[in-house]
C-alpha cells in the first residue's frame, strides 16, 4: 500500500513539474516576444535558434555540470589529483558555455539586430529574476 501511495505521489509530482515547466516555457515565449518586439517573421526565425541553443546548454548542464556539482559536494574527500581534475573540468565547462554563447550570438545576428540581441540578454535576466521572485514568494506561503 505504501509503495502504491508513494508511486502515486511520484507520478503526480512529475506531472505537476512537467505542467509547470510547460507553463514557464509559454510565459518565456510570450515575455521574450513582447520584450524584443519580435515581428511574426522574426519570431519564426528566432525561436528555433533560441531553442536549439537552450537544448545544447541544457545537455551540457545535465551532463558535465552534474558531474562537477556531485564532486563539489564531496570536495573535502577528494585527493589533490581528483581536485585538479575537477578544476580542469570546471574551467572546461565554463569555456564550453562561453563557446556556446558566442555561437548563439553569431546565429542570432542573422535573425535579429544587435540591439535586440542585447535586449534578449536583458529580457533573460529580468525573466529569471521574476521567476526566482515568484518561486521565493510561493515558498514563503
Amino acid at each position: 500500500m505504501k509503495n502504491t501511495l508513494l508511486l502515486f505521489f511520484l507520478l503526480c509530482s512529475t506531472s505537476f513539474f512537467a505542467q509547470e515547466d510547460e507553463q514557464i516555457k509559454a510565459l518565456k515565449i510570450s515575455y521574450f516576444t513582447s520584450e524584443l518586439n519580435l515581428s511574426t517573421s522574426e519570431a519564426e526565425r528566432f525561436w528555433p535558434v533560441y531553442n536549439r541553443n537552450a537544448d545544447k546548454y541544457n545537455t551540457l548542464k545535465d551532463g558535465v555540470w552534474a558531474s562537477i556539482k556531485e564532486r563539489l559536494g564531496r570536495i573535502e574527500e577528494l585527493s589533490e589529483e581528483e581536485s585538479n581534475k575537477l578544476l580542469e573540468d570546471y574551467t572546461s565547462y565554463h569555456d564550453q558555455r562561453l563557446e556556446y554563447r558566442l555561437e548563439f550570438i553569431e546565429e542570432l545576428k542573422d535573425v535579429i539586430s544587435p540591439k535586440k540581441i542585447m535586449m534578449l540578454k536583458k529580457a533573460e535576466y529580468n525573466f529569471n529574476k521574476k521567476l526566482l521572485k515568484q518561486y521565493k514568494s510561493k515558498k514563503e506561503d
